[in-house]
């Protein structure tokens, strides 16, 4: 008497299927796992029709369908395979993979300029987390140059994302210029962001830096320059430069470079300069630097990691 294994027809087409797949990909680089992730629910339909057809036309007196301890276990195997699969399809993790495997990593880089309108004082300057590069000019526009990295399946997906993560406001109110850095880090898609921000130096400069990291480069220092962040700082000044610079850090920082500092302790709760809403508390560090006659002013608050060097 013969016997027919349930789920053997299965695994032969799977495993046909599969190594014809793969040979395609290699010579016309076809879309495989791509249409293997998106159509593997054909697993139980061809299985199923097995069974059923094992069950019906094979049922004679020479043969019937024998159900071993192999055939239930590759059925178990594929069926709870397959609801595996779904499962993660629906938590969205086999899309993720999927987009891993199949994305590929895409370079762009903007640039855009603002031109500063006459009698503007002032540059309000927030940024979203992601790396600034400044560096001051005597000219009178502000230049933004960005760089992204971004993956994904193809170019032009590559470009709408960059497009939609990477955007540039800005927006004048009376004589102040307000610059925000929109850049989404919470892409998925957007794997680096950086920005090189070229500014005016004969206005006043004011920075709401959150967690980014900067790195300023004052060519000529001529006006007043006050940074808000959490974030880690390093500055450059001019040979020559007036500055009186006053940075409040947390116990634990202490500012680095070539600089002297004198270091204070509140001993109470006091508003930041300039009627900024943000306060001092007693568990921050006051340390202020003197250069030249001290006619300019900068104030640096909260940063985790602050360098200031100045070019004799």
């Amino acid at each position: 008497m013969r016997h027919w294994r349930v789920g053997t027809l299965t695994m032969g087409l799977l495993l046909v299927a599969a190594g014809a797949g793969l040979l395609l990909d290699r010579f016309y680089h076809l879309a495989v796992v791509d249409f293997s992730l998106k159509w593997w629910p054909l697993l139980f339909i061809f299985l199923g029709a097995e069974v059923l057809w094992q069950n019906q036309i094979k049922r004679d007196e020479n043969s019937k369908i024998r159900y071993d301890i192999f055939s239930i276990v590759i059925i178990l195997f594929i069926v709870f395979s397959g609801l595996g699969l779904q499962a993660l399809s629906q938590t969205g993790l086999i899309e993720r993979a999927r987009t891993s495997i199949l994305s590929q990593m895409f370079a762009f880089e903007n640039s855009a300029e603002i031109p500063l309108e006459p009698g503007i004082q002032k540059i309000v300057l927030t940024t979203k987390g992601n790396p600034v590069v400044i560096r001051t000019t005597p000219g009178s526009s502000i230049v933004v140059n960005s760089s992204l990295q971004v993956r994904a399946q193809s170019q032009h997906e590559a470009a709408a994302a960059a497009d939609q993560s990477n955007r540039l406001s800005g927006q004048q109110i009376a004589d102040v210029e307000y610059i925000t850095l929109q850049a989404n880090r919470g892409s998925e898609q957007i794997i680096n962001c950086s920005y090189t921000l070229i500014i005016p130096q004969q206005v006043d400069i004011e920075i709401d830096a959150g967690d980014s990291s900067l790195d300023i480069n004052i060519s000529s220092l001529q006006h007043n320059w006050q940074i808000n962040g959490s974030g880690l700082c390093t500055m450059q000044l001019p040979g020559r430069a007036n500055a009186t610079i006053d940075a409040w850090l947390n116990r634990e920082s202490s500012p680095q470079g070539n600089l002297t500092w004198n270091k204070s302790e509140p001993d109470h709760e006091v508003s930041e300069p300039n009627d900024n809403p943000a306060t001092v508390g007693p568990s921050m560090v006051h340390a202020q630097s003197k250069l030249g006659n001290g006619s300019n002013q900068i104030n640096i608050l909260g940063m985790q990691e602050l360098t200031i060097n100045y070019l004799p």
